[in-house]
């Protein structure tokens, strides 16, 4: 289920926010669903088992979106 959240009145330094149009979910996310990604990880092992570079189980990685705020005045990436 995607659930809108409320905009948050400051974000942190180096960080920016984004408001998200559409998501793409890949047989990646299907293998994380099932808890089989990456493929060298046995069936059912907890997130926290894993090493720490190997623990990407969030779904609907893929995105666009606009940039709303930035929070980092050296940062290309400008609102809008």
């Amino acid at each position: 289920v995607w659930v809108r959240e409320p905009s948050i009145d400051e974000i942190l330094p180096g960080q920016l926010e984004v408001r998200v149009h559409c998501v793409g979910l890949n047989f990646r996310d299907v293998l994380k669903a099932r808890g089989m990604y990456p493929h060298m990880r046995r069936f059912a092992q907890f997130d926290k088992d894993q090493p720490y570079e190997d623990r990407d189980t969030v779904l609907g990685f893929d995105f666009m979106g606009s940039v709303v705020r930035v929070n980092n005045p050296d940062s290309c990436l400008k609102p809008g």
